[in-house]
């Protein structure tokens, strides 16, 4: 999911981000070579993909979709909440994009994509009848 644009959050996001980067000596190119690999440009050079989204978010440019956000964190080694608190993921969510479909039996389907706090997902799972993943 896409957040709006929010100056405050993007300043905030951009220093947590700078701040691990720094405490664990990686560069832009790096982080981006870490996430999503490297690849040959059209003059033969090796060079990290997506290092353009590190430099938009270190520049105060834009925040991550949820999917970044999470590889970020994931690659970072740290929680989604050291990168962003929770007040600021739950101020930028949207409604979440959801289905239902009602069939004749009185039974019926519920798609939901949304992020949440492991806590409330796994609560989700467990009132849908799914094993813990």
């Amino acid at each position: 999911m896409a957040h709006p644009s929010n100056p405050a959050r993007n300043a905030a996001f951009a220093k947590r981000l700078k701040a691990l980067m720094d405490k664990q000596g990686l560069t832009q190119s790096d982080l981006a070579a870490e996430m999503w690999g490297r690849s040959r440009n059209s003059k033969g050079a090796n060079v990290a993909n997506g290092r353009h989204l590190i430099s938009v978010w270190l520049n105060e440019q834009n925040f991550p979709n949820d999917d970044n956000l999470a590889l970020l964190a994931k690659t970072l080694g740290v929680a989604v909440t050291d990168l962003a608190s929770d007040a600021e993921l739950h101020a930028v969510q949207s409604p979440p994009a959801a289905s239902l479909v009602v069939y004749p039996d009185g039974r019926a389907m519920v798609d939901i994509h949304r992020m949440y706090p492991l806590e409330v997902a796994l609560a989700i799972m467990k009132l849908a009848g799914t094993p813990k993943p």
